[in-house]
């Protein structure tokens, strides 16, 4: 008989409960629906009381991850299921963060550190488990007794951030697209947007070994999967028009939300290839981010990585920018695969409902 798998998020402060199709992510302290086996229960429970953060305190609270109608079985799920789960709560994970410019918003900022869901078989005759790091060289501590003197130290560069609220319906589409069946050009689609949901979330790995130009290297990746070109000017060329078809008649409430702006004009030249083009705000950010990308991949240099352009939204850090305009850009992408309106807030997307188009701007 194998051992039963316990499937948790031990750094993920969530507040409240969250379904993703047939799953569910639950608080362990108030969880009372079946395990496999009382042993599996008590032992299961004992084990999340272990883990510590950087001060060596336990943590408030652990969430699990069971079967809507099975609960905690400890049965494995299929791998294409939990890569939709990992990459759905990676995604909303990383949609939730606070404004930037807020205060403390460092405190209040989850990484994909946090959002990363842990299976770990536990031996229920034995009462042991054994501790599992690393994946291109796996590091294996075997044989810990699970008792309540046992502590697992939290990795060096976690930040545990306030509680987190995830978005329910952006959680819930995100792991659909992971899970249904598409065909023809929206299976494409569908391919391109968790790819670049991908190295997004890579993006957000807070590990020190991770630096700025690495950062830069990767969300250049995801637009390009997004867009499916490796041409900065095509991809820019694209990129304006998603935003300008997709949210094409959108009322003020239903673009307040967005870097980009339909207000925008093609103010500004671009050189491509020596000959100059119009462009816009977003193609011309996108431009300026391209070519510091291209220095680092080509020059092995590091410019400086602040954009500023008088009036322009897509002021700022490069790397702050690049990921919310790339998160952005995901959720109006969805809309053409039956996801509508993600970009909203949630109450914004509320009160659309509630209104006949036209009458909620």
């Amino acid at each position: 008989m194998s051992n039963p798998y316990l499937m948790f998020f031990p750094y993920l402060p969530l507040k409240g409960s969250y379904a993703l199709g047939h799953w569910q992510i639950v608080p362990a302290s108030t969880y009372s629906g079946p395990w496999a086996s009382t042993p599996f229960e008590e032992l299961s429970r004992t084990f999340l009381g272990a883990f510590r953060d950087a001060t060596e305190q336990p943590f408030r609270e652990a969430h699990l991850l069971v079967h809507e109608s099975r609960g905690a079985d400890g049965k494995l799920p299929r791998p294409a299921t939990i890569t939709a789960i990992q990459s759905a709560v990676n995604f909303a994970t990383l949609d939730s963060h606070p404004d930037p410019n807020s205060d403390n918003a460092g405190w209040g900022t989850p990484t994909t550190d946090n959002s990363e869901v842990f299976i770990w078989p536990i031996d229920v005759v034995d009462g042991r488990v054994s501790l599992g790091r690393g994946s291109i060289v796996p590091v294996i501590a075997g044989g810990f007794r699970i008792t309540s003197s046992l502590t697992v130290p939290a990795p060096q560069e976690l930040q545990m951030p306030f509680g987190v609220a995830l978005d329910q319906e952006l959680l819930a589409a995100f792991y659909q697209l992971g899970t249904r069946r598409f065909s023809g050009d929206d299976a494409l689609t569908r391919g391109r947007l968790v790819v670049a949901a991908d190295w997004l979330a890579q993006a957000w790995r807070n590990s020190p070994s991770i630096r700025p130009p690495h950062r830069i290297v990767f969300l250049k990746t995801g637009f390009e999967a997004l867009t499916d070109t490796s041409d900065s000017w095509q991809s820019a060329k694209r990129l304006r028009r998603l935003f300008e078809t997709a949210l094409a008649g959108e009322s003020d409430l239903g673009v307040a939300n967005f870097l980009w702006s339909p207000k925008e004009t093609e103010r500004h030249t671009v050189r491509v290839k020596q000959h100059d083009h119009q462009a816009t705000d977003l193609q011309d950010w996108f431009m300026a981010f391209s070519k510091v990308r291209n220095t680092i991949i080509h020059d092995g240099l590091t410019p400086k990585l602040i954009y500023r352009k008088r009036g322009s939204s897509y002021n700022g850090n490069m790397i702050m920018t690049a990921e919310r305009l790339l998160r952005e850009s995901i959720k109006v992408s969805m809309g053409g695969l039956g996801y509508p309106h993600l970009g909203r807030t949630p109450l914004a997307r509320a009160i659309h409902r509630a209104f006949p188009p036209g009458e909620d701007s």
